[in-house]
């Protein structure tokens, strides 16, 4: 199992148990410093997702600064973006799948001084969880489409519309 691989699998349970897990602290500069980056990827990241009755500070989008990583582990591929991490402010979505069944699941995570929020779907590890629906990764292409699919935690839901792109493996 890769570094990359163990530190989603940790941000991804924590997330799931409901808790925010703050990777390195705010005061170290948020996750920027302990997310893997991968080389040149950057500058081929490009669209962005319209976010709809998250929390204040996510501004209603989510324009990605930079591809996090992608990696296909056992039967899953994962790829995973982050919004300009700044100081006490992070937006992180992480979309994977089953390679072999087309099955999709997403996180949205947001964290900052003025709110946070943890959205899921597809999760099966989370009892009543709804599917994403709408999310459409296409691997070959190096697309994540998402029209108007819903994702889920407690009270609140968002729903996130747009096309990501990263490259594709």
């Amino acid at each position: 199992m890769s570094l990359y691989s163990k530190r989603v699998d940790v941000f991804v349970f924590s997330v799931m148990a409901g808790f925010l897990l703050v990777l390195g602290g705010c005061n170290a500069g948020g996750y920027s410093d302990l997310l893997p980056k991968v080389p040149g990827v950057e500058s081929i990241v490009h669209g962005g997702l319209k976010v709809s009755n998250a929390t204040a500070n996510v501004n209603g989008n989510f324009v990605p600064a930079g591809l996090v990583g992608t990696e296909v582990q056992g039967n899953r591929a994962a790829i995973s973006w982050s919004e300009a991490i700044t100081g006490r402010h992070s937006e992180i979505l992480i979309v994977s799948q089953d390679v072999a069944s087309g099955e999709v699941e997403a996180v949205f995570q947001v964290h900052g001084a003025t709110g946070s929020g943890s959205w899921f779907c597809g999760t099966k590890k989370i009892p009543g969880n709804r599917s994403c629906q709408g999310l459409i990764v296409n691997r070959e292409a190096g697309t994540a489409t998402f029209v108007n699919t819903v994702l889920e935690f407690s009270a609140r839901s968002i729903t996130l519309n747009g096309v990501l792109t990263f490259p594709a493996f």
